[in-house]
């Protein structure tokens, strides 16, 4: 691969304003004793970032915490991969029926490189399941 040394002098700028909006969620099939064994996620992500500087971004979720404290994060698990400042999520399972979640978003740059975790943009979303399922 051939670089361009001067583009190894941008700034690595953070992505900004990331928003999460049109959030389902979704009960999956129902265990033996009548609550949902699954819940799914659809959601749809957008961001700001200056698209010439990026090659493409990828998208990742993380169990932050569930209903035991005692269960730490878990690690950013790939959910796809984005070329524009937008992405869907469609019927992302999630680990536990209670919880907060992280939506990241990585920039990885035209070179190739990916950028440090704390330019990542993060959404997190805490979810409940009701007293009925």
């Amino acid at each position: 691969m051939v670089l361009d040394a001067e583009s190894l002098f941008n700034p690595l700028l953070p992505i900004q304003n990331m928003r999460v909006y049109d959030v389902v969620w979704h009960k999956g099939d129902v265990d033996v004793n009548g609550k949902a064994a699954k819940v799914f996620l659809s959601a749809t992500l957008t961001w700001r970032y200056q698209t010439q500087l990026a090659r493409y971004f990828r998208v990742f979720w993380r169990h932050v915490r569930g209903p035991d404290p005692r269960v730490g994060p878990g690690p950013a698990v790939l959910i796809g991969r984005s070329y524009s400042p937008q992405y869907r999520v469609v019927e992302l399972e999630v680990e536990h029926a209670a919880g907060v979640m992280e939506l990241l978003v990585e920039p990885v740059r035209r070179e190739g490189f990916s950028l440090p975790e704390s330019h990542w943009g993060r959404q997190t979303l805490s979810y409940t399941h009701s007293a009925d399922t």
